[in-house]
């Protein structure tokens, strides 16, 4: 009988490939999806569906005891809130919740991953070979990195969870919806930056993401020590690398514009003060911004290339070419 895993958040971009990484080590899967999510892309995976009361530990701890599961994954969060209150809810309480259930339910537990961000890091200073490692200390510089670091420092103090905690760096990939806005951009002839200043930046191929996390699940069975990992393709990208590779990938000389900071900061202001009370969150945002500008997040990955054997096998380049075919296939470009 094949042992079973939960991966949360598995109807979004990152859960996608969670479930085939879990199904490729052969392991029985259910997937923790919203019961408004939309799941048709998951109808034929061979996999169940479970909707986990977050806010009720009692009837977590019974969903969680009734799968009996080996391993969880947990990858669901909100991105974008109106407010830290949303964050401080969905990404920090409900994290807790369901590791304490996890742990308060009976089941074989031998690792819970929880899926952070390197934003719960924060970036450092524009310095070539300056990397984010996981003994920088924590800045964060959004309401949503914060979110990430509060998370962790709940979860690593549940007395005897046997963490695993990924922190990756921008993730790209077939299904993600965010950089798709900046790849039809390119398309269209516009390559637009926010500022003139210099960085470095990383990223991630979601295959390659989806992977190493359920190595990551599957490694050191039973060690309760809490293991760190940041996640990128091991590279370091300049400011202007992911445009130029997406206008090769398009034929297209695109026209660069640098918009000054302080009238992106203006309408990023103005976004939030039209969208206060809407359930939806603008693209641009105030703190947004600091992230989009921020002068390094280059990221060493050192330590899972030597503990989880972790070897990308995608750099930017490679990810783009799949990416776009499979955008273009499904007519999102």
């Amino acid at each position: 009988m094949s042992e079973r895993i939960l991966i949360t958040g598995g109807s979004g971009f990152l859960g996608y490939h969670l479930i085939h990484a879990a199904k490729a080590e052969g392991l029985d899967v259910d997937a923790g999806v919203r019961a408004h999510s939309r799941t048709d892309h998951l109808r034929d995976m061979g996999i169940g569906l479970i909707d986990l009361p977050y806010d009720t530990k009692s009837s977590l701890s019974a969903r969680l005891a009734a799968g009996r599961y080996r391993y969880i994954v947990h990858a669901a969060a909100v991105t974008r809130a109106q407010s830290p209150a949303v964050y401080q809810q969905v990404n920090v309480q409900y994290a807790q919740n369901l590791a304490q259930a996890a742990m308060d339910s009976g089941i074989p537990l031998a690792s819970f991953v929880y899926v952070s961000s390197l934003a719960a890091i924060g970036p450092l200073p524009y310095q070539p070979g300056l990397l984010i490692d996981e003994n920088t200390i924590p800045q964060p510089v959004t309401a949503y990195g914060r979110s990430k670091r509060d998370a962790e420092q709940r979860l690593k103090a549940i007395d005897g969870l046997p963490l695993r905690i990924i922190r990756p760096t921008a993730v790209y990939g077939p299904r993600e919806r965010d950089l798709l806005m900046l790849f039809r951009a390119v398309a269209k002839g516009v390559d637009a930056y926010i500022g003139k200043a210099p960085q470095l930046l990383s990223f991630v191929y979601a295959t390659d993401l989806a992977k190493v996390i359920i190595k990551a699940a599957l490694f050191g069975t039973g060690d309760k020590a809490v293991r760190e990992y940041n996640i990128s393709d091991g590279r370091i990208y300049g400011r202007y690398d992911l445009a130029d590779m997406l206008a090769c990938i398009f034929c297209k000389k695109p026209l660069r514009i640098h918009l000054p900071t302080g009238m992106v900061r203006m309408i990023a202001e103005g976004m939030a003060l039209a969208y206060r009370r809407s359930a939806t969150t603008p693209v641009i945002y105030p703190e947004r911004i600091l992230e989009l500008t921020a002068p390094n997040w280059g990221c060493d990955i050192s330590r899972a290339s030597r503990e989880l054997d972790y070897r990308p096998a995608y750099d930017l380049e490679k990810g783009l070419h799949e990416t776009i075919a499979w955008y273009k296939a499904q007519q999102w470009l």
